[in-house]
């Protein structure tokens, strides 16, 4: 009798289960649907006053890399910034505003010469933004087959644009990637 029971209990249990398991439809990640772009609002065209004082921010935080001055960095930083270079592995936060902050890209330190292939803005919400830069790499004005991207997201605090997070990677160009 208790394995008449124990079936039933279990049998009743499994009916329980499934009547609450649900299927959801999951996004086919490799379609080719049309995407909402009502949440992020790209610009085209020229630019306008919000989109300049972020490139000016962006202008600064690069100027401030180029003389090492991590003074100037935390002030254009919010508080919870984290700044990553991936290839020089360099991550900075204010809490460890002693680490070495990540070089930027334009000065040549490195034998190249890096310049802006495409640019994208995107305003995100009133108050907070993301620049996408792609760079490519030339040596002595010849083209080189590096890229480099950063990814720049910037929030409106205290009346001004201040870095959030910074992420920026070098590799291969497009037509030389790696098999």
């Amino acid at each position: 009798m208790k394995t008449g029971w124990s079936s039933r209990t279990l049998l009743l249990a499994g009916l329980l289960m499934g009547t609450a398991c649900r299927f959801e439809k999951r996004p086919d990640l490799a379609a080719r649907e049309p995407v909402d772009s009502t949440a992020i609002r790209f610009t085209h065209g020229p630019r306008g006053p919000i989109e300049d004082s972020v490139r000016a921010t962006i202008a600064a935080v690069t100027d401030a890399f180029r003389v090492g001055d991590v003074t100037r960095v935390v002030q254009l930083t919010t508080r919870d910034a984290v700044l990553i270079d991936q290839e020089d592995e360099i991550r900075w936060t204010r809490p460890d505003a002693a680490v070495r902050l990540p070089r930027p890209l334009r000065n040549g330190d490195d034998g190249l010469g890096w310049e802006i292939d495409e640019s994208s803005f995107s305003l995100l919400s009133d108050a907070s933004a993301l620049v996408s830069l792609r760079f490519r790499a030339a040596a002595s004005g010849q083209p080189a087959p590096w890229t480099a991207l950063e990814t720049w997201v910037l929030v409106r605090d205290a009346g001004a644009w201040r870095l959030r997070y910074l992420h920026r990677s070098r590799g291969l160009g497009r037509a030389e990637a790696r098999p």
